[in-house]
């Protein structure tokens, strides 16, 4: 019986190109695009998957997640 995993993903929608894009912060080099959310979850699981594989063929361990915090900063320009 294998443990599930949890991360946290940062989503962006890109009103230019109407894809959502995702990265996750714990693990570098994880991020992927789809047209919906839905989609998006679904690829950034695979991608969470494929780079688990890579860590653990390598020997090395899993990042654990991070906290992500959203804030807004004001500026004058």
């Amino acid at each position: 019986m294998t443990t599930p995993l949890s991360y946290t993903a940062v989503v962006e929608h890109d009103k230019d190109s109407g894809m959502y894009v995702g990265i996750v912060p714990a693990l570098p080099g994880t991020h992927s695009q789809a047209p919906t959310v839905d989609a998006l979850r679904d690829n950034l699981s695979q991608v969470i998957k494929l780079v688990a594989d890579v860590l653990i063929r390598n020997g090395e361990t899993m990042n654990e997640d991070v906290s992500v915090v959203l804030e807004k900063i004001e500026v004058s320009l």
